[in-house]
């Protein structure tokens, strides 16, 4: 390098200047390039294992719905509502805000999670005795309120539950596994146990058997990380800090449950089955969104402290929607159009009855996919009472309108409003977002979305009275070569797309 002295500071000639921009750019280039493909690694690894083990536990769902059918099921579904309620004390916000705070610390990571599992645990124990006064008092049948107890088991394992230590570490392939592992277990007891309709106790500790197993898998190797240091206090505070997200999940909670225990109370336990069976496969999708987001998560809490952290946060939250788009919009509208085939594979015929409901259900998932970049940037710009409010209002319009709809359009209706709330969600925080000043737009859904049109057509033109195998295939042919031509791929799903090709092409060469 030539440096220019005259007696004075140095100075860089044009010459050098150039050759540092350019090192400086392919810097920021190389970087850039870790980063998306660890993302794109740590999305795969967390969202493959939620696939795979709910994949495994669908069999498990499947079984147990076939064998109890749509009225126990239900008693299942209702237990599981109400229970809903009373976990948010033992997780609240624990889990993004300690995940937060073990992004920023690592080293502290196994001390971090030694203080909110001591305070998790001391709540689950209070959590267990609201569910027996619960139980005892409550209005309903000696199996229900059996159920529900049952139930009350899970507050133990959800307390010990330390994936979202992992999460921080951006080390989710433990996490991947022991998801896995869990609903090995869970399905292994429901395949054993559950042979007739009295045998629905047993569906909630089938869960409690395989959620305890992981979390145990997790937590015991997290322990001799480093030397951990008991502090109450900072769980404590973590705890606190974690109160606005708390109120947040309490009112997503009341979006997804309040719907379900009305519908139990009013329409009766058969259907709550009929309503929460094409839940299941909602829920396994929410799954994947949860592992995209959380993925993303400390990428985006290191953008906001770097130089230009409105625009790094933006920047990071685009990528992260287009993806989401790209996973969420085939999905959506494929489940639109096949809902009754799919249904009757999964669960039977006896459940068709629920697909007009799964249809708005799914349509709703598909929006929490959009709307869970906007909880990312609340939480890494500390706007999380923001959030809280952008959620009440909508589980208020939610529990206003279920109100109102339930008991003149039943599951349908009930359906409708969850999909209303969380456009009132979506839409209310890309207002906000704006508002603060993050540059952030979706210029870049266009291609996934019209690669799903491509698809919906394709399954349309196919007709009805085909096997769920054949729309499956033909739909996912079509999506992927239509997203392709659309150039549409994502940035990040670029390193396992190579890693996939690398792969195929090895396999074709061992066999020539």
């Amino acid at each position: 390098m030539n440096i220019q002295t005259n007696g004075k500071s140095p100075k860089f000639s044009s010459d050098d200047g150039t050759a540092i921009k350019q090192q400086t750019n392919e810097s920021e280039r190389l970087d850039k390039s870790r980063n998306e493909g660890k993302i794109g690694g740590n999305i795969f690894s967390l969202a493959s294992g939620e696939i795979i083990a709910r994949g495994i536990a669908f069999f498990g769902t499947a079984y147990a719905a076939r064998q109890l059918g749509p009225e126990q099921f239900g008693i299942v579904g209702f237990a599981a509502a109400l229970f809903g309620f009373l976990s948010i004390a033992v997780s609240g916000g624990l889990n993004d805000i300690g995940s937060r705070e073990v992004a920023r610390r690592p080293r502290e990571a196994s001390s971090i999670a030694a203080n909110v599992i001591s305070i998790r645990l001391i709540i689950a124990l209070a959590a267990l005795i609201a569910v027996i006064f619960t139980a005892w008092f409550l209005d309903k049948p000696p199996t229900v309120k059996l159920v529900l107890l049952s139930m009350g088991l899970l507050f133990f394992s959800l307390a010990l539950d330390a994936s979202w230590v992992y999460k921080g570490l951006e080390r989710n392939r433990p996490v991947a596994f022991a998801l896995i592992i869990s609903q090995v277990f869970y399905t292994g007891v429901v395949f054993l146990a559950v042979n007739e309709p009295d045998d629905v106790v047993f569906v909630p500790l089938a869960q409690f058997t395989g959620e305890i197993c992981a979390a145990l898998m997790l937590a015991v190797p997290l322990f001799r990380l480093g030397k951990v240091e008991l502090n109450l206090r900072e769980g404590w505070n973590i705890l606190r800090g974690s109160s606005f997200w708390a109120i947040s999940r309490l009112s997503r909670t009341l979006i997804y449950t309040f719907d379900i225990v009305l519908i139990g109370f009013l329409l009766g336990e058969q259907a709550v089955g009929l309503y929460t069976a094409p839940y299941r496969i909602c829920f396994l999708l929410l799954a994947v969104a949860g592992a995209m987001y959380t993925s993303y998560l400390p990428v985006i809490t290191r953008a906001f402290n770097s130089d230009s952290p409105l625009l790094e946060v933006g920047k990071t939250a685009e990528s992260s929607v287009n993806f989401a788009v790209t996973v969420a919009a085939p999905l959506v509208v494929g489940g639109i159009i096949i809902s009754t085939p799919l249904l009757e594979a999964v669960f039977g015929r006896e459940y068709a009855e629920g697909s007009a409901a799964f249809r708005f259900l799914i349509l709703s998932i598909g929006l929490v996919f959009l709307h869970g970049a906007m909880h990312n940037i609340f939480l890494a710009v500390n706007r999380l009472k923001t959030e809280m409010v952008i959620f009440g209002v909508a589980a208020a319009v939610n529990i206003g309108l279920n109100i109102f709809i339930i008991p003149r359009y039943g599951i349908v209706g009930a359906a409708f409003v969850t999909a209303t709330a969380e456009a009132v969600t979506l839409v209310a925080g890309l207002v906000v977002v704006n508002r603060i000043g993050i540059p952030f737009s979706l210029r870049h859904v266009w291609r996934p979305l019209l690669a799903s049109a491509v698809m919906g057509a394709a399954l349309l033109a196919l007709g009805a009275n085909h096997s769920l195998v054949l729309y499956l295939t033909v739909g996912g042919i079509v999506y992927l070569s239509a997203l392709v031509l659309f150039r549409g791929v994502p940035q990040e799903a670029r390193p396992f797309l190579k890693t996939t090709a690398s792969f195929v092409n090895n396999l074709r060469g061992n066999f020539k």
